[in-house]
């Protein structure tokens, strides 16, 4: 997999320097051309709806309308500024395109033409986490290619020096490491972290699956450490946080299936401790 095409969604608010960082520093060490996505938030609750009108719902004073249009309008161009002056201080083509529509929706639908999507743990106020075990609103699951998470207090600076790969021969886990290759061939030292012995599948054994993990990561030019832990595979998001800690990886790789064991242990069970307590970019593949 290569990546040419980077879309990034952006919001006016504290993250937005920091999503930008690492969409130009990405752009720059794959050559790939960004396009910036951003979503006008939905009007408040009390806020004039036309299908509100025609259900007989009450309608409420058409300045509450007018100001929101006035917030988004005033959003809009002052992203545009600062997207203007970022683009002539690191001399890079950037686009910015608004868009009327529900974000959980067109984020999937935008990815059908992009490499990545950079994307925060929250737009529009709402925690983007707290739709990942959703299967109808699962911006993961939906999406074409695979989605960078940002966490909302990052570090210093955009960095994947240090990756760890969390590892279940899953289908899914596979397609993860398929899918951050562009990262980790960049990267210093990397990890490949397995927190199960009930490894998926039933033709390869545990040792065979380490050996061929790392066999496929060498012949594509990536050297990798691989980690067994002997604790029980439902405590995966609090071992996963541990090593994190511990040994300061800067960037994570995980697998997500709407179904798998793994899914389900890691986005059902520790999302709160995995991703929304993390301060480490997430890489996430469906």
């Amino acid at each position: 997999m290569s990546i040419k095409r980077i879309l990034v969604n952006l919001d006016n608010n504290s993250t937005f320097n920091h999503r930008l960082e690492w969409a130009i520093t990405l752009a720059k060490s794959f050559d790939a051309e960004i396009d910036c996505l951003y979503i006008e938030p939905a009007p408040l609750a009390n806020t004039v709806y036309p299908q509100s009108i025609a259900l007989g719902m009450p309608v409420f004073p058409d300045r509450n309308l007018a100001a929101h249009k006035n917030r988004v309008e005033n959003d809009i161009e002052e992203i545009s500024n600062k997207i203007k002056k970022i683009s002539a201080i690191f001399n890079i083509d950037l686009s910015l395109t608004s868009i009327e529509k529900n974000w959980q929706t067109a984020i999937p639908e935008y990815s059908r033409y992009y490499d990545l999507i950079i994307m925060g743990k929250e737009i529009d106020g709402e925690n983007a986490l707290d739709i990942l075990g959703s299967p109808t609103s699962n911006i993961v699951i939906k999406s074409s290619c695979p989605v960078l998470i940002l966490p909302e207090q990052p570090r210093l600076t955009a960095s994947f020096n240090h990756p760890i790969i969390a590892w279940n021969a899953s289908r899914e886990a596979g397609r993860a490491v398929s899918d951050s290759l562009p990262f980790i061939q960049l990267a210093d030292d990397v990890t490949v972290f397995n927190g199960s012995h009930q490894l998926q599948g039933d033709i390869i054994d545990n040792e065979s699956s380490k050996s061929s993990i790392l066999r496929y990561l060498k012949q594509h030019e990536v050297d990798a450490d691989y980690v067994e832990c002997d604790e029980n595979a439902d405590k995966i998001g609090d071992m996963l946080l541990a090593r994190v800690e511990e040994y300061n990886h800067d960037f994570m790789v995980v697998g997500a299936g709407r179904h798998s064991k793994f899914y389900e242990m890691l986005f059902n069970n520790t999302v709160e401790d995995v991703l929304d307590k993390t301060d480490i970019p997430v890489l996430v593949s469906h």
